[in-house]
């Protein structure tokens, strides 16, 4: 998902981090992410890439 969450309030910022959460779960697939907020990105991730300047 290329920032699912970009320019949304913070109560529907809440909504998708959960549907992408309980769907993550629910199908035990991976699911990439692609976020600025480093802190969303420790709410949702298992494992987390940080790139730099690249």
């Amino acid at each position: 998902m290329d920032e699912p969450t970009a320019n949304l309030d913070p109560a529907n910022v809440s909504i998708i981090e959960q549907i992408a959460s309980d769907l993550n779960k629910s199908s035990g697939t991976t699911v990439v992410l692609v976020t600025h907020n480093i802190f969303q990105a420790k709410r949702l991730a298992h494992r987390i890439a940080f790139i730099l300047e690249g």
